[in-house]
């Protein structure tokens, strides 16, 4: 697919009032907040070195984002190119990975993320892969502030910077743009609720932008709108957490096919405002096989529980044993941990996609269709659409546009109707993200070698002229 042409720009260069404002308190949170954080680290740093207990999150890692920590068997700088690789969470650092394993000329990697899970992904598939790698270096995303992100970028002796998604910061862009260091921004993400508040602010958002190299969207849809804030060519790529393709291939797996499989149900990203609406279907369908819930949010554990212990689940956390074990306790499970879902999936054959039946624009579906599992998502995808109607168009994914599942659509029909039938539009499927996969790829390649040979980017200003 062709990028999407830059059109002539008919917002101002100059900022106005009102982003001239914006943009200042922003800055004057960041000189605030930055040293006040800082300062709570050291101390709760010291309280763990000292009596082992601290006040801060101990996942969080609140003092390697201020100052950066080197392991002692990183290369040196001199050593080559490092590209710094950095996704927000769980579902971004999946994507990302991808890309990265499908570039083996990108040799030492310092990948980051924001959250805790994020990082114990990113040192979960560095271990898996080939016994780890000693040149992917995990560490914490630096706070979001020009003098930090300068330092973190010097200390690695960063050269190039891949973004995933959304993760655009000002401080981080100021930075890159003052040592020189290309940019590329990757299967970047426009929702129209994002594109609506960029429009409020036209010529702030398009001065950042502007530090960008390389810029591809996950779809055409999204290429647009964020071209309208950019200056270069927006290239159209595809959502990288649907390339199975390469990476199952290089480490010997193959993409999975729809078995015949036990009737289980998942209620995968589910949120706790969700539970009326499929409390019913879930009532109903423990009568035909098991069930799965997997909550998206952590404080959401706590609500599920109290819910569904007397409808006799039992909890991932507190099974000791190897799954499947034996026994009615086994078939109706909360899953009440990040990044435990895998043992559960060859026991599903329908999973319901959260976040879409309360407007809260549905999540990604990539986690149970690798599994080859038939997908159902209430109304809500406005932050999915892109891919939910590639999905629908090819069959995978049903929408119900009510809340009552058990009425609207019968228990009895949300399984497929011909697994047969199923299986053909599963292979076509993967087929067309293949094709994805190798054109994104393409342009991205391109960009990188672009990138290693163009002259230092002009540095970011975000002056009121």
């Amino acid at each position: 697919m062709m990028p999407v042409r830059p059109r002539h720009s008919r917002f101002p260069d100059r900022l106005s009032a009102a982003e001239l404002g914006l943009w200042l308190s922003y800055r004057s949170l960041q000189m605030t907040l930055a040293p006040m954080a800082h300062a709570l680290a050291r101390a709760d740093g010291f309280l763990r070195r000292r009596w082992k207990k601290g006040f801060l999150p101990p996942g969080w890692e609140s003092l390697a984002r201020f100052a950066p920590s080197i392991p002692s068997g990183a290369a040196k700088v001199s050593d080559g190119p490092r590209l710094w690789a950095h996704a927000a969470s769980l579902g971004e650092v999946a994507g990302l990975w991808n890309v990265l394993l499908d570039l083996p000329e990108c040799k030492r990697l310092v990948v980051t993320a924001q959250t805790p899970g994020g990082m114990a992904r990113w040192r979960q598939n560095i271990a898996v892969l080939q016994g780890g790698r000693p040149d992917i270096w995990p560490h914490i995303a630096p706070f979001d502030h020009p003098r930090l992100a300068a330092r973190f970028l010097s200390r690695w002796g960063i050269t190039h910077i891949l973004l995933y998604e959304g993760e655009i910061w000002p401080g981080w862009m100021m930075a890159a743009a003052k040592a020189g260091i290309p940019v590329l921004w990757v299967a970047a993400r426009c929702p129209e609720a994002s594109f609506r508040r960029w429009r409020r602010f036209p010529a702030l958002t398009a001065r950042l932008l502007s530090g960008l190299h390389f810029v591809q969207a996950r779809s055409e849809i999204e290429a647009g709108r964020i071209q309208t804030f950019c200056r270069q060519s927006v290239a159209v790529g595809s959502d990288a957490k649907a390339w199975p393709h390469g990476p199952m291939a290089r480490l010997g797996l193959k993409p999975p096919k729809p078995p015949n499989r036990p009737k289980g149900l998942a209620l995968y990203c589910l949120y706790r405002g969700e539970w009326p609406w499929v409390k019913p279907l879930v009532l109903e369908w423990m009568k035909r096989g098991e069930v799965f819930v997997m909550p998206r949010r952590r404080e959401d554990f706590a609500f599920f529980r109290r819910e569904l212990r007397p409808m006799g689940f039992s909890f991932h956390s507190e099974n000791t044993g190897a799954y499947p074990s034996e026994g009615r306790d086994r078939r109706y499970v909360l899953v009440d941990a990040f990044g435990q879902t895998q043992p559960y999936w060859p026991q599903c054959r329908v999973a319901l996609v959260g976040g879409s039946w309360i407007p809260l624009g549905g999540h990604a579906f990539w986690e149970p269709l690798r599994h080859g599992i038939r997908l159902w998502s209430g109304p809500h995808l406005h932050h999915q659409q892109p891919m939910a109607d590639e999905l629908k168009e090819a069959g995978l994914l049903k929408v119900c546009l009510g809340p009552d599942l058990v009425r609207q659509v019968g228990v009895e029909n949300l399984e497929p109707s011909s697994d047969g039938d199923y299986r053909q539009a599963y292979d076509r499927f993967w087929e067309k993200m293949k094709v994805h996969r190798e054109r994104s790829l393409g342009d991205i390649r391109a960009a990188l070698s672009l990138a290693t040979t163009k002259t230092p980017v002009s540095e970011l200003s975000f002056g009121s002229s």
